[in-house]
C-alpha cells in the first residue's frame, strides 16, 4: 500500500480500476478543491460542498483500505493521518470568510481611532489569524499630531490608497483630519465609516460618513470577531457581495463590572446578593457609586478600575461599579431606589468618570441628580494626554479636553475634579508604532480616597462630634482688613453658628451674644500680624485662644510632604528653623477663635512687604511655613471634619500648581489634605469661583449680592452735572454768563480728569460744532454714572 500523504484522500476503487485492492491517491489541489484555477471567483457555498464531498470520501475509504501485514499498526497509522486531513478540513471550514479572499488583492483597511483603541487594535492584529489576508492599518491622533511632514504624507496616502476607513468621530480631530485629507464620495472608495459618537454626525453625514447600524455595533465590543468581521462587513457591502460576514457579538448596554465577579450583571440586585455573599461583613460599611463608559469594560481596559476598586475596598468601603448610557438610565438603573415611599439613592457618594458628555441642562438628569441627593465627585481620565506629559504640564489639563471633563460636569454639580487613571506609551519594535495602555494615578488615588472617607464620615458622625473650622479673610495684616466681597463676615459667621447649634453641633453660643462681640474677639486673637509690628505679635500670642505649634512638631508635619514641594518653599523661604513670619520664641502662631467645637481663624496671609495685594494672584509664589503650618494643623492637631471658607475670596486656590487637574504635588492640594471645603461664594464671580472649584476642591455655595440702587451723583461730579443744567438754561434765557458758565465747566471737567478720560477737548480752537458735541458727551458720561446700580450696604449669608 502506499504511504498517505497530508493533503491526499482516499478514493474508493471502481471495479474497472488496475486493481480493486490498489488505492488511488489523488493530490488535493487549488483546481480540484477550488473549481476553476482560472477566475477564482468561488462561492462559499461551492465552497461548503465541496468540503462535505471530500469527508464523504474518507469515509468510504476508510472502509475499503487494504490488507496489511501489520494490519492493525497500519490501520492506525493511516487512521491517525486520515484525522489530521479531517482536522485540517474542519479548520479550512472556520476560516471559511478569509478562504474566500485567499487569491484576491489585499485590500487595505485602515483605522483612525483613539490612542488606547489602537492598541486593542493592534494586539487582535497580531492574534487573528483571519485577517492575514487583508492589509490593516491604524493611526491614532498621538500618532498624527506628533508626526513631522513627510510622515504626515505618508498618513496622507494611505488614506488615499484605503479602500475602507474606520474613523472614531468621538474625536473631532479625527473626523477633521481625514475631511482635511480627502474627499469623500460615498459610492467610491475609499469608503469611510463613522464609528462612536459625534455631536457633528449630521455633518459628517452629509460629508460622506457613513452611518452604518452594524459596524456601530460591531465597534461597540471590539472582540476579536468583532473588529474581523466588521471588516468582512464593510468589504461585503461595499466593495465584494461574495465575501461573508457573521453577525455582531454583543455585550451589555448596562451592566455592573466587578473583578472578582463570574459575569456581568444587569441586575443590581443580583449583583448586591453575590456581593454580601463574597463579603458577609460588607452590610456594615458604606457604597460608593464608580461609573465608567462602557468600552473600558467592554475592551477589556479594567486595569485602572480594578485598582480602584480594590483601593476604596480596602478602605472599608462597597462599592458599585456601573457602566452604560445614557448617564440619566444608568443613575436610574443601578443607584435609585424606592424606600419608603420615596426615590432615593443606594449609595452614599458616587465616583464617576461619565457625566461627561450630558449634564443637567437636560431637565430628567437634573431630577435624577438632584433624587440622589449625594456627593458626585468628577474622575478624570487623561484622554487627551499622557500621564508623563500631564506630570510635565504647567496647564495639567489641555485646553481643549477643559470642556468636558471640567465645565460640563460641573454645571451638573460634580465637586472634587480628580485625575485618576491616564495614558502610558509602549513602544512596539515589530511595528514601529507607539502603543498606549491605561494606568491608574496611584498618587491621586490615594489622595482621593481619604477624602472620600472624610465625606461618607460627615455622613455617619453625630452633629455634635464633628469639628468645623471657618476660615475668615484677613488680607492686609490689620484690624481694619477682615472682609469678603459684599458680604456682612461677622452677621454671616453668627448666623452660620446659630443654624449649626440648632441641627445640633456643639458650638458656644454664650461668648458671642451679639456680632459687636463676636467682631471684637476676632480682632483680639483671630487675625493676621505683621512682622514689622512685633509688639503686636507679643499681643496676639498672649491671647486666650491663640495657637502655638512647637517647632518640633511642625517638623514632624512638614517633613511628610512631597519633596518637591518642600524644595520649593525652602528655595522661597528657607528652612522652617529660619522662618521669621509669625513666629515666635520657637513656635508658629496662628490666630484663632475656639468656639466649642468650631474654630474660627484668619487664612494666613500670601505676601508680605510693601505691597502683599499684588502677591494673592501670584502663580509662583509658595506658600511661607506659617502659612502650611495652618492647614497642616487643621488636619493633624484640631482634626477638623470640614472647613469653610467664608466668602470671595480665600488665596489657597491660587497656590502655585497646574491650572487645572492638580497632581499631589500641588501645593493647594498639599495643603487640603483629606479635609472637604465648604465655600459659600458670591454668586456674580463665576470666573474666580471656577478656580475655588477646580484649584481649591472649593463646594461653591453661592451667596446673593447686597440690594442695589441708582448710584445717583455726589460731590463734585452732582456740582458738574448741575452747572452743565444751568449753562442749558442759561443760552435758553440770553443770559450774558454764558461764556463765563461754559468756562467753568470746562475747568472742572479738567480738574476732575474727565476730558481726558472720555478723550475729548474744549480747546479755544475747536469749533462749535465739536465744543457742542463734546459737552453732550460730558453729559451723557454723568447721566449713565447717575443711572448705575451699586450694592447697597452688604449682604448676610444664610
Amino acid at each position: 500500500m502506499r504511504q498517505c500523504k497530508v493533503g491526499a484522500f482516499w478514493e474508493k476503487p471502481t471495479p474497472d480500476s488496475e486493481s480493486s485492492k490498489s488505492t488511488i491517491i489523488r493530490r488535493f489541489t487549488c483546481s480540484s478543491w477550488h473549481g476553476s484555477g482560472c477566475n477564482n471567483q468561488f462561492r462559499v457555498v461551492k465552497m461548503k460542498s465541496q468540503v462535505q464531498r471530500f469527508f464523504t470520501d474518507v469515509v468510504r475509504a476508510i472502509h475499503v483500505l487494504p490488507p496489511h501485514p501489520d494490519s492493525t499498526s497500519g490501520r492506525n497509522a493511516i487512521t491517525a493521518i486520515l484525522l489530521t486531513i479531517v482536522v485540517s478540513m474542519l479548520l479550512t471550514v472556520a476560516l471559511l470568510p478569509a478562504a474566500t479572499l485567499k487569491n484576491r488583492r489585499h485590500y487595505k483597511i485602515t483605522f483612525v481611532v483613539m490612542d488606547v483603541e489602537g492598541t486593542r487594535i493592534h494586539d487582535i492584529l497580531q492574534k487573528s489569524s483571519k485577517l492575514k489576508f487583508f492589509d490593516v492599518e491604524f493611526f491614532t491622533p498621538s500618532e498624527i499630531e506628533s508626526a513631522e511632514n513627510q510622515n504626515l504624507k505618508a498618513i496622507a496616502l494611505r488614506l488615499h490608497e484605503s479602500d475602507i476607513i474606520f474613523v472614531h468621530v468621538m474625536d473631532n480631530r479625527l473626523a477633521d483630519f481625514v475631511l482635511r485629507h480627502l474627499d469623500i464620495k460615498p459610492e467610491k472608495s475609499p469608503f469611510v465609516y463613522a464609528v462612536g459618537a459625534s455631536r457633528n454626525d449630521t455633518e459628517l453625514a452629509r460629508r460622506g460618513f457613513i452611518y452604518d447600524t452594524t459596524i456601530r455595533k460591531y465597534h461597540c465590543y471590539l472582540s476579536t470577531h468583532n473588529v474581523v468581521n466588521m471588516i468582512l462587513k464593510a468589504v461585503h457591502d461595499r466593495i465584494d457581495p461574495s465575501v461573508s460576514f457573521e453577525p455582531p457579538e454583543t455585550f451589555p448596554a448596562f451592566g455592573i463590572y466587578h473583578p472578582e465577579a463570574p459575569s456581568i450583571f444587569t441586575c443590581v440586585e443580583d449583583y448586591l446578593r453575590w456581593y454580601l455573599r463574597q463579603k458577609p461583613n460588607a452590610l456594615e460599611k458604606p457604597w460608593v457609586g464608580l461609573t465608567v463608559f462602557r468600552p473600558t469594560v467592554a475592551n477589556g481596559q479594567t486595569g485602572p478600575v480594578d485598582k480602584i476598586i480594590k483601593k476604596l475596598e480596602a478602605a472599608g468601603i462597597n462599592v458599585i461599579t456601573a457602566f452604560g448610557y445614557p448617564d440619566r438610565e444608568l443613575i436610574k438603573r443601578f443607584f435609585l431606589e424606592k424606600r419608603n415611599g420615596k426615590t432615593q439613592s443606594r449609595v452614599s457618594l458616587i465616583l464617576s468618570f461619565t457625566l461627561k458628555f450630558s449634564s443637567a441642562l437636560r431637565p430628567e438628569t437634573k431630577k435624577l441628580i438632584k433624587s440622589l441627593d449625594v456627593p458626585i465627585i468628577n474622575a478624570i481620565d487623561l484622554v487627551l494626554s499622557t500621564i508623563d506629559d500631564w506630570k510635565k504640564s504647567p496647564q495639567g489639563i489641555r485646553p481643549i479636553g477643559v470642556a468636558w471633563t471640567l465645565a460640563n460636569p460641573e454645571i451638573s454639580g460634580l465637586i472634587e475634579p480628580s485625575v485618576l487613571m491616564g495614558k502610558v506609551k509602549h513602544y512596539d519594535a515589530a511595528t514601529g508604532k507607539t502603543l498606549f495602555s491605561k494606568k491608574i494615578v496611584e498618587d491621586n488615588l490615594n489622595h482621593l480616597v481619604a477624602r472620600i472617607k472624610k465625606w461618607l464620615n460627615l455622613q455617619k458622625k453625630p452633629n455634635a462630634e464633628k469639628r468645623v473650622a471657618i476660615l475668615i479673610y484677613n488680607h492686609s495684616q490689620g484690624k481694619q482688613n477682615i472682609g469678603a466681597s459684599y458680604l456682612n463676615v461677622f452677621e454671616s459667621i453668627r448666623t452660620i453658628l446659630f443654624r449649626m447649634k440648632a441641627d445640633g453641633y456643639t458650638v458656644d453660643l454664650e461668648r458671642i451674644p451679639d456680632a459687636e462681640t463676636l467682631k471684637n474677639l476676632i480682632l483680639s486673637s483671630a487675625r493676621n500680624v505683621g512682622s514689622w509690628a512685633p509688639g503686636e505679635l507679643k499681643a496676639l500670642a498672649s491671647a486666650k485662644d491663640v495657637v502655638k505649634i512647637p517647632m518640633e512638631t511642625y517638623l514632624k508635619w512638614y517633613k511628610n510632604l512631597p519633596q518637591d514641594f518642600r524644595q520649593n518653599v525652602e528655595n522661597q523661604w528657607g528652612p522652617p528653623e529660619s522662618s521669621t513670619i509669625m513666629t515666635l520664641n520657637g513656635q508658629i502662631i496662628l490666630p484663632a477663635l475656639f468656639l466649642g467645637n468650631v474654630v474660627i481663624m484668619p487664612e494666613p496671609a500670601r505676601g508680605w512687604g510693601d505691597d502683599p495685594m499684588k502677591l494673592y494672584h501670584s502663580p509662583t509664589l509658595y506658600p511661607h511655613h506659617q502659612y502650611i503650618a495652618a492647614y497642616l494643623w487643621l488636619k493633624h492637631d484640631f482634626k477638623a471634619d470640614a472647613m469653610i471658607h467664608l466668602g470671595t475670596h480665600a488665596t489657597h486656590e491660587w497656590l502655585p500648581g497646574k491650572q487645572a487637574g492638580l497632581s499631589t504635588s500641588c501645593p493647594p492640594e498639599v495643603l487640603i489634605t483629606d479635609i472637604p471645603n465648604i465655600y459659600p461664594y458670591i454668586v456674580d464671580d463665576v470666573g474666580e469661583g471656577i478656580q475655588a472649584k477646580r484649584r481649591g476642591r472649593g463646594v461653591i455655595i453661592d451667596h446673593l449680592v447686597p440690594p442695589v440702587k441708582k448710584s445717583g451723583l455726589y460731590g463734585e461730579y452732582a456740582e458738574l452735572y448741575e452747572r452743565i443744567q444751568n449753562y442749558h438754561q442759561a443760552i435758553v434765557q440770553g443770559s450774558p454768563t454764558v461764556q463765563e458758565q461754559f468756562k467753568e465747566i470746562v475747568e472742572m471737567a479738567k480738574a476732575l480728569g474727565i476730558e481726558k478720560e472720555l478723550g475729548i477737548s474744549f480747546a479755544e480752537t475747536s469749533s462749535k460744532q465739536n465744543t457742542e458735541e463734546a459737552l453732550e458727551k460730558l453729559e451723557h458720561y454723568l447721566l449713565k454714572i447717575r443711572e448705575s446700580f451699586i450694592p447697597y450696604g452688604l449682604h448676610t449669608f444664610g
